[in-house]
């Protein structure tokens, strides 16, 4: 089996195993996934007030075909909106761009599943 075969199966079997369902908001469009990783991204960031700052983000790893309000599949944006249930409360997370980085990247080289990063910003 390819490579690149090999590593969406391991993708995929991992996101069975892993996996949180969401259901992720741009404006008045939505999509229900059922199969999204959770990671997280370590990041440094220097300022003047502080220094060095370390943030992390909370990284989802969806399937871009999963990622499609209707018109076909999209890629995640900057200001789109996660949410995800647990124990009965509603997280909803923030896609942010992360110290100049696009708001996502890919997870693996064979662009299997984005990486999209996001910050906490409500609990209901």
């Amino acid at each position: 089996m390819p490579i690149p075969d090999v590593i969406s199966s391991a993708l995929n079997t991992a996101r069975q195993a892993f996996a949180s369902s969401i259901v992720y908001r741009r404006g008045a469009n939505s999509v229900a996934i059922t199969s999204a990783g959770i990671g997280s991204t370590r990041t440094f960031i220097e300022t003047a007030e502080a220094g060095r700052l370390e943030v992390r983000s909370r990284d989802y790893l969806i399937a871009p075909a999963d990622l499609d309000f209707g018109d076909g599949p999209t890629e995640p944006r900057d200001g789109d909106r996660i949410e995800e249930t647990r124990d009965g409360k509603t997280y909803t997370y923030q896609v942010v761009t992360i110290q100049g980085e696009t708001p996502w990247r890919w997870s693996d080289p064979y662009r299997k599943q984005f990486r999209v990063h996001t910050q906490h910003v409500a609990t209901s």
